[in-house]
């Protein structure tokens, strides 16, 4: 019994014509990627714009997997795809192409010899009403020099029979500001016992009847200083 045989089969099976011809991976003068230059061959994911005819890989384009899909159905053979350059479009020939600007402009051109104005107030209108000087004088940089603060902090146990000893801190160390506790001072010990008139002296003694405790800060008159009404309280705070 004899059966008709195809001859597109017959090729097919003794391996003569390939079933999905197309680029190899060793072809790439062919079908070379737009983007990247690399072969484009048919185990790569790729897709061709519609306008250039150029085949990209997805990956240089950006395509995500999904929409890759979706174009590459048959079903969604009418739908276009443009590539990065076809897509956008050339704004130096749509908006500077054309010399021509159609305007509506009814105003002639404004020439000096038809001003019919005197001398004088032609240079009224030409002369600006405020104006600078381009040279400018450069403004005298003064170097401020540095001012160092001393801050001497010291718990006194007692200022009552050490004022000697604070006498001589303040003439070795010459503190700008002094913060002392414990100084055991009350209403009977004035200021000037102490201190040297160049300081401004804030304290909070303790209470009548009371030993121990009080803080002072002692600041020099170089600096501006005031007290906080705020902070006149019953506790030893300044």
């Amino acid at each position: 019994m004899q059966f008709p045989i195809n001859v597109g089969t017959l090729f097919t099976i003794a391996n003569d014509v390939n079933p999905n011809p197309g680029p190899t991976h060793n072809d790439s003068t062919i079908y070379p990627c737009g983007t990247c230059d690399q072969p484009v061959t048919w185990d790569d994911r790729a897709i061709r714009c519609d306008t250039c005819d150029q085949w990209f890989h997805i990956n240089c384009q950006d395509i995500h997997s999904k929409i890759y899909s979706y174009l590459v159905d048959d079903k969604n053979i009418s739908v276009r795809w443009d590539c990065f350059i076809c897509d956008n479009p050339n704004y130096n020939s749509l908006c500077y192409g054309s010399t021509a600007i159609s305007t509506n402009n009814s105003f002639n051109l404004l020439l000096v010899g038809t001003l019919d104005m005197s001398t004088a107030s032609q240079q009224e209108c030409v002369k600006p009403k405020h104006t600078s000087n381009p040279n400018r004088e450069k403004q005298e940089t003064r170097n401020q020099p540095f001012i160092s603060l001393r801050i001497l902090n010291v718990n006194c146990q007692s200022i009552r029979n050490k004022q000697h000893q604070v006498q001589n801190l303040i003439d070795s160390k010459k503190p700008d500001v002094m913060i002392m506790t414990e100084t055991w001072l009350d209403s009977s010990i004035t200021n000037s016992q102490i201190f040297p008139p160049e300081y401004n002296i804030y304290r909070k003694d303790r209470k009548e009847n009371k030993t121990g405790g009080g803080v002072l800060i002692a600041i020099h008159n170089k600096f501006l200083s005031t007290e906080i009404p705020e902070l006149d309280t019953i506790c030893e705070i300044i």
